[in-house]
């Protein structure tokens, strides 16, 4: 605690980053709806004056009263990823969500992040690769304003022109591909 305290004090001093992220008041600030700014710089001059103090603040309170309240912020932080989220996200990402907590849980922290990785990059492949690329559709009016000459003289042809709208990620190698699949349907429409 000390090192992160004063490792984060010589950052501070030379305009770094800090090692350490609080999330228990970022939460307790979002439940409380604070929304100034006000609220960071009370908590920096509380934190100055208690760094500045030459007791330990901490000693005067039980163990068991710290744990309780880190236990509590962790609990509502595994409650919002575990339970909450499910309203937020899709299933797949729901099901990623719980796979990654309970490789962290069965095996270490940086080897269930590294297994939750491996598992997200999995399921954009799987959902990449089922994306069709694009799509050919027939009979679309257009979104421009043409004049009554020019909407006479396109109207005939309107069965004969083919929007083609791409979906998903498209990368140089497909390239290729989809011009082929372009020109083979486009054939079979007849446009």
């Amino acid at each position: 605690m000390r090192m992160i305290g004063i490792s984060n004090v010589a950052s501070g001093l030379t305009s770094g980053f800090t090692g350490s992220y609080i999330f228990s008041t970022t939460i307790f600030a979002q439940r409380q709806k604070v929304t100034s700014k006000m609220a960071g710089v009370v908590l920096c001059l509380g934190e100055a004056v208690l760094f500045l103090l030459p007791i330990d603040i901490l000693q005067f309170f039980p163990g068991f009263f710290i744990g309780g309240i880190m236990a509590f912020f962790g609990i509502d932080i595994m409650l919002d990823w575990l339970v909450h989220s499910r309203e937020k996200v899709s299933l797949r990402e729901y099901l990623l969500v719980w796979f990654t907590f309970l490789a962290i849980m069965f095996t270490d922290l940086i080897t269930g992040c590294a297994l939750g990785v491996v598992a997200s990059a999995c399921i954009f492949l799987l959902g990449y690769s089922s994306t069709p690329a694009f799509q050919i559709r027939r009979g679309i009016a257009s979104s421009c304003a043409w004049s009554y000459e020019d909407t006479r003289a396109l109207l005939p042809l309107r069965r004969n022109i083919a929007c083609v709208e791409f979906h998903g990620y498209l990368f140089f190698g497909a390239a290729l591909q989809i011009s082929e699949k372009m020109k083979r349907q486009v054939k079979e429409l007849g446009a």
